[in-house]
């Protein structure tokens, strides 16, 4: 059989003789000394070099086309129809005043039951026979308008029951209004299995960014106790640490307490993910962030993994993605407190219809659903990685291209590195 080189190696100088090779398709990672190097680079392989790379996917059939493979699953994950998910915003308010929410002046709408029963309907008209209904309860603070989830919950267990369809629940919360009680509720009536909580820093300083209205009764403290009580509760909490180029030696501190506070609990989840300005107003704020990842980002990866809060498989993200995000999906769709429609919560301006009209917009529509990427996105090295990277970037600042990508090599040569020690 003959081979070629496929398009997804990325090659990064590591040592004097050796030089790293990465393919972002199949997740292949090892190194090359120089002959193989110097082999490599000649297109002139033993046999044995062609055996080793080709079970790696660094070679690859001639006649295999990769890059038709990824537009067809691609493809594939948006028009899933099977899955149905929606992201319902039972308000727009929240307790907390993150410098960085892009929905800073947002109007504050609390979702009325009328508008519930229209989402209601619309969600209803939309589940086929035995689909996966996802629903993802976002905000504001979903958990100041608990009445309204409450009130759909009811509503869509018997729907779904009539049409065997499976539920799965998640949650986008702050974590500083959840109590034991709200916990039971959480895990019995809304039958949450996930949800996503941020922590800014350690104690004071995630006091001073969250910025809440009560620091009394809502702070880094009680935060902490609610994490406490949704693993014990067997909720998956994920918790998103955001980072800025101003909080770095926070997070240290706060992963050091976390993996002391938190050791012994089940089901959660850490990581570090940079975090982006909205609007150019914010730029004079203390804490206003870069959007960029640098290598106190990489510091704070090395310290998940040194107290086995995290895998170094999980943390570095090179993992092949089948299409960018749930939004491009046919059926996904950001339901605002008023009932509007978007395609995604980052971009609740650019409104394409509602629960009472259905999708209005058919333009913009296609335009999120459209599995065709531009030239850029669709000949570039990272594809598989990133999928055509964020749509809401065209809509507002968010980074197109995935966040890891200016550290990129450092992740690879750090990955590699620690592969390298675990074999001493």
């Amino acid at each position: 059989m003959n081979y070629k080189k496929s398009l997804y190696n990325l090659l990064i100088p590591y040592t004097n003789n050796e030089t790293i090779i990465f393919n972002s398709f199949t997740g292949a990672i090892g190194k090359l000394d120089k002959n193989t190097l110097k082999h490599y680079n000649e297109n002139q392989f033993s046999e044995t070099e062609i055996e080793i790379l080709s079970k790696k996917g660094i070679l690859i059939p001639v006649d295999l086309d990769e890059k038709s493979k990824i537009n067809s699953e691609r493809k594939k994950g948006i028009e899933n129809n099977h899955a149905k998910l929606f992201r319902i915003w039972p308000t727009s308010g929240c307790n907390a005043r993150c410098y960085y929410c892009f929905e800073k002046g947002i109007k504050i709408t609390n979702m009325s039951k009328k508008t519930a029963d229209d989402v209601v309907n619309f969600i209803d008209n939309t589940l086929n026979e035995e689909d996966v209904l996802r629903l993802e309860w976002f905000g504001g603070e979903p958990l100041l308008n608990v009445e309204i989830i409450d009130y759909i919950m009811d509503k869509l267990n018997i729907i779904c029951a009539n049409k065997r369809c499976e539920i799965q629940n998640s949650m986008i919360s702050n974590g500083s209004l959840i109590t034991e009680d709200l916990v039971l509720k959480m895990k019995n009536k809304w039958n949450i299995q996930s949800i996503q909580i941020t922590l800014d820093g350690y104690d004071s300083t995630y006091n001073q960014i969250k910025n809440y209205y009560n620091p009394v009764t809502c702070n880094f403290k009680k935060v902490i106790e609610a994490i406490k009580l949704l693993s014990k509760s067997g909720i998956k909490t994920a918790i998103r640490m955001n980072y800025d180029t101003k909080n770095y030696q926070s997070l240290v501190e706060l992963i050091e307490f976390l993996h002391i506070e938190l050791s012994g609990y089940k089901k959660l989840i850490y990581y570090v993910f940079p975090v982006w300005s909205s609007t150019d107003e914010y730029a004079e704020n203390s804490y206003s962030s870069t959007t960029i990842a640098d290598m106190n980002l990489l510091s704070l990866f090395d310290l998940l993994v040194k107290y086995r809060m995290s895998t170094i498989k999980a943390i570095a993200r090179l993992n092949y993605k089948a299409h960018a995000c749930q939004a491009w999906n046919l059926h996904s769709y950001a339901i605002l407190p008023n009932g509007d429609i978007a395609k995604c919560c980052e971009s609740y301006n650019q409104v394409i219809g509602s629960v009472t009209q259905g999708i209005t917009d058919i333009d913009t529509y296609n335009f999120w659903t459209t599995s065709i990427l531009e030239e850029k996105c669709d000949s570039c090295i990272y594809l598989p990685l990133c999928q055509g990277g964020c749509k809401s970037s065209y809509f507002n600042r968010m980074p197109h291209c995935f966040a890891f990508k200016p550290i990129i090599n450092e992740i690879l040569k750090w990955y590699v590195s620690y592969l390298d020690n675990q074999c001493k």
